[in-house]
């Protein structure tokens, strides 16, 4: 401790003829040194709170800091002169210095020093050399006091350091260091505790986010599947009834081996029943559902193919009587001039078809699903038309055969006749395709009459 500014205070001498002079063991010398010690305690305490480089806010105010103080009582015993100078009044003394702490004092630093993992004051003071029983610090203490020449006041000086001054100092600081820490771990606690409360509530919100994007997810594949059953509803219901009841084994046995597939795959990704299981075993179902969707359309489009096929063979067996040639090249005259009609019918039905597709391209209109009817009756006239005209060319390639042995040449070659049966052949295929097409938009639109299981 650094050496502490001299105090005085005003007092009463003897006779003043006599030589002033001040007793050691004096109350009013030990008054004195009383008062310095108390300044000292004050101002140390004070300056360290105020250079504090803690992150802890103590907040000591001095009026605090004085009223602790004042409650240390002080007593200086076993006083002993150490040294006198006959030509000087100042006196040289030593003595026992005992600090009386206050309980709470006490106990408030032990509890602060519980909190930062000190070992206890009676362990301290151990090793402070400082005797500390009963809440009384005492420790060897040297001081001097000298009277003014007057006599009139007593000057009392202490040494550089005491280490039971010290050790009280260290007590009262620690007391005022147990609120802040306490208020400190409140905060610290009341953080946590919200901080908890805020990572709870992330996880609520985050769960939540969770389950509602696997919600939309559920949504949206129970959407693409009901988009896929409609879709496989449409080519099943394009087809003829005899196709529909050869089919229906097949059809049947695809959806149970469907169901297990899709229920086995989404076992390795979820728990029966949860939404992810769900999930993930209706979308196997939409991509089985779109692939099974492909194999039936290219079925029908077989089918219908074949239908097509077999009218124009049934009227290429069809025989002409052979009647003489002039007969034989009116009938030929008499094809082709059919023919050429009924292309110039199909002509005309295309371009009604163009028409009413154009006006359906330009905006979504509530007369719709007529106009996809209308499609349909026009295209259908129009594969007509065609398969009559395959029909007629069936029957002209005997009678061309026929003319060309009677020396005859025929209004159209046997070449010609060829190329026209696979243009109006291909051409059957495409309106096929086209029918279906339009079929299956008009049945999407009104929704399946069937089901394809």
């Amino acid at each position: 401790m650094k050496k502490i500014a001299l105090l005085l205070v005003v007092m009463s001498l003897a006779a003043c003829s006599q030589k002033p002079e001040v007793a050691c063991g004096g109350d009013d010398a030990k008054s004195v040194i009383a008062l310095v010690l108390k300044d000292s305690l004050i101002k140390k305490i004070s300056s360290d709170f105020a250079s504090q480089s803690s992150s802890v806010n103590y907040e000591v105010d001095g009026a605090s800091i004085r009223a602790t103080v004042e409650k240390i009582s002080i007593a200086i015993e076993d006083v002993v002169t150490t040294k006198s100078d006959p030509n000087s009044t100042k006196k040289f003394c030593s003595s026992t210095l005992k600090l009386g702490v206050p309980d709470d004092v006490v106990k408030n630093a032990d509890a602060t020093r519980a909190m930062l993992s000190l070992t206890s004051s009676q362990q301290d003071a151990l090793r402070a050399n400082v005797d500390f029983d009963a809440d009384t610090v005492k420790a060897p203490f040297d001081y001097s006091v000298q009277p003014t020449d007057d006599g009139k006041k007593i000057y009392g000086s202490t040494g550089d350091s005491n280490p039971a001054l010290t050790f009280a100092t260290t007590l009262v600081e620690q007391s005022f260091i147990k609120t802040a820490l306490e208020k400190q771990k409140a905060d610290q606690t009341q953080q946590q505790q919200q901080q908890a409360l805020q990572a709870q509530q992330r996880e609520a919100e985050i769960d939540q986010a969770q389950m509602a994007e696997n919600q939309a997810a559920l949504q949206k594949a129970q959407s693409d599947l009901k988009a896929a059953n409609d879709a496989i509803n449409v080519v099943w219901n394009a087809a003829n009834k005899q196709w529909r009841q050869d089919m229906l084994p097949e059809q049947r046995l695809w959806l149970a081996q469907r169901d297990n597939q899709c229920k086995l795959k989404a076992l390795d990704t979820g728990a029966s029943g949860s939404t992810s299981f769900e999930t993930n075993r209706i979308n196997c179902q939409v991509e089985m559902t779109t692939a099974r969707t492909e194999v039936l359309k290219t079925s029908v489009l077989q089918s219908l193919s074949q239908s097509a096929n077999s009218d124009s063979g049934s009227a290429g067996n069809s025989t002409s009587e052979n009647p003489g040639a002039t007969q034989l090249a009116a009938n030929l005259s008499t094809f082709i001039s059919n023919i050429a009609q009924n292309k110039g019918q199909i002509d005309r039905l295309d371009q009604q078809i163009l028409s009413i597709q154009a006006k359906l391209n330009q905006d979504s209109r509530a007369d719709a699903l007529d106009d996809y009817e209308k499609i349909i009756r026009l295209s259908s006239q129009a594969k007509e038309l065609l398969l009559a005209n395959q029909k007629y060319l069936s029957a002209m390639g005997p009678l061309t055969n026929e003319l060309s042995d009677r020396g005859v040449k025929p209004p159209l070659s046997l070449a010609e006749i060829n190329e026209n049966m696979a243009t109006g052949t291909s051409k059957i295929q495409q309106w096929n395709g086209f029918i279906l097409n339009m079929q299956m938009a008009l049945q999407k639109s009104a929704g399946a009459s069937q089901h394809a299981f």
